[in-house]
């Protein structure tokens, strides 16, 4: 269980194509899945407003079925130098659907696979 978890409707998926020093071809980074969330931020005098995270996530494909959906994901954080702060999903970390039920019945056959849904029997 996560200490922290980030509430919000998933709006978009995508990889962050790896980055390649231009001078040298060295790969500075690998591509990187994303999802981006957006969510209320509360404010001082008691009225929030809409604010979108991207998150580095393990794979987006979970996500991407939920798509338009209000979820809860469990949020990692650190501080690599003073007054910076990064956010990402840790890794095994799975999106529930905020206000139902996990599933109980099978997914359809539509060939979309619900993340939430465990096909081991």
């Amino acid at each position: 269980m996560s200490m922290f978890n980030l509430t919000g409707t998933v709006l978009h998926t995508f990889e962050q194509p790896k980055r390649v020093d231009s001078k040298t071809g060295e790969i500075l980074s690998d591509e990187k899945p994303k999802v981006q969330i957006l969510g209320d931020m509360p404010l001082p005098n008691g009225q929030t407003r809409m604010e979108m995270v991207t998150l580095t996530c393990e794979d987006f494909k979970p996500f991407d079925a939920l798509k338009g959906q209000k979820i809860s994901v469990a949020l990692g954080i650190f501080a690599p130098a003073k007054g910076q702060v990064i956010y990402f999903i840790p890794k095994g970390s799975l999106p529930s659907v905020e206000g139902s039920a996990l599933p109980t019945s099978s997914p359809s056959s539509s060939g979309v696979k619900n993340p939430l849904f465990n096909n081991a029997a």
